[in-house]
């Protein structure tokens, strides 16, 4: 599109399109700047050199995260990955500014020539690990984008509640906000994960060896079978609420009881948050 010169002191917007249409990571840049004489038989342009990544997450529902997990008993084991605050003791870690003057240790100070305090950690946090499966042979290209906004939906619903949420995937990405994955760094991933071929919920029970259980569990997937669930099978006695999610199924109804665990089968996105809403409303 061609526009006159500008006057001097003059400015002139142009609008530059992104590619927002789907997710992804994105080079945007560098601008070209043209000039051309009047009957466009000689154009001399310049590259501004500054690019910039644009991160296009994926779509999200509002979706309500799971009321309660399980909870561990004040005198039980307590975990440095859980949020600090609340009265469960963790351990004594040296004093920093902005502690509580009153969970100062005076013994411990005393030995130790240095301010001690008590760490106590919140146990009764809903905690949510959210399984994300991958394997390219239980979807199309839809049924697989639709699952990508339910996962999203789901991190975003315990991240801005302030809840921890955890979520793994069969092709091995693990990610915490207990350990100090932020909700950016959670969509980051999810605007770039794809299906995968090796990916399969059979090699979960492998990759759950050191997950400690306890809490909320939602597994989603596409249109898995017997086989494949079965895999899920020995984790429902590990936690407190499990939901399967099937993409890419259309079934009236949508959400049956299994023994442990809840199914909803969707044929999209918005029919699974639907029939999760409902669930975790009653």
């Amino acid at each position: 599109m061609l526009f006159r010169s500008l006057d001097a002191g003059a400015s002139h917007t142009r609008p530059y399109r992104l590619p927002t249409d789907h997710r992804g990571k994105f080079r945007v840049g560098p601008l070209t700047i043209s000039r051309a004489d009047p009957f466009q038989l000689i154009r001399t342009g310049q590259d501004q050199r500054s690019t910039h990544t644009l991160w296009v997450h994926p779509q999200t529902h509002r979706m309500s995260p799971f009321p309660n997990g399980a909870t561990r008993s004040l005198e039980g084991a307590t975990s440095g990955e859980a949020p600090q605050g609340g009265v469960a003791f963790h351990t004594l870690r040296e004093y920093v500014v902005g502690d509580d003057l009153r969970l100062i240790h005076w013994k411990s100070s005393a030995k130790t020539d240095r301010l001690m305090v008590r760490h106590n950690v919140d146990t009764f946090q809903p905690r949510t690990l959210v399984i994300f499966d991958v394997d390219r042979r239980l979807y199309d290209a839809d049924s697989f984008e639709d699952a990508v906004r339910v996962v999203s939906s789901l991190v975003v619903a315990n991240c801005t509640s302030n809840f921890p949420v955890r979520l793994r995937t069969t092709a091995g990405l693990v990610l915490g906000s207990e350990t100090g994955d932020r909700l950016e760094r959670f969509l980051d991933h999810l605007a770039l994960v794809k299906p995968s071929r090796s990916a399969s919920l059979r090699n979960l029970p492998a990759q759950m060896t050191t997950e400690r259980g306890g809490f909320s569990l939602a597994v989603i997937t596409g249109r898995a079978g017997v086989t494949e669930l079965a895999a899920v099978g020995p984790l429902r006695t590990r936690y407190s609420n499990v939901t399967i999610g099937r993409m890419g199924v259309r079934s009236t109804g949508g959400v049956f009881a299994l023994p442990g665990a809840v199914l909803i089968n969707a044929g999209t996105s918005t029919e699974f948050t639907q029939a999760w809403n409902r669930r975790i409303r009653r």
